[in-house]
């Protein structure tokens, strides 16, 4: 067993907690579920559930309204272009 760390603002995390409450888990089983779920190869019979989580936190990241996209790296200048490191 491996322990990975994930940073998530405070806004993030407590967004991940209300979804994480509404599906009766914590934050942690809710992002070890998405990691099992990515982690099936596409031709094993659970890769629907893959795809499927994929699309729910892509959805769910979406719905944020952070800026925060999925599947893309952010430039230099969009990284600090706010007030986040000054």
């Amino acid at each position: 067993m491996k322990t990975v760390l994930v940073s998530l603002d405070d806004v993030e995390f407590a967004e991940l907690g209300k979804l994480a409450a509404s599906q009766l888990t914590t934050v942690d089983g809710l992002l070890k579920q998405y990691a099992q779920n990515l982690s099936l190869g596409p031709g094993e019979p659970d890769a629907s559930r893959r795809a499927l989580a994929r699309h729910e936190l892509v959805a769910y990241v979406r719905s944020m309204k952070t800026g925060v996209t999925v599947g893309e790296k952010p430039t230099r200048e969009r990284t600090y272009s706010g007030h986040r490191f000054h």
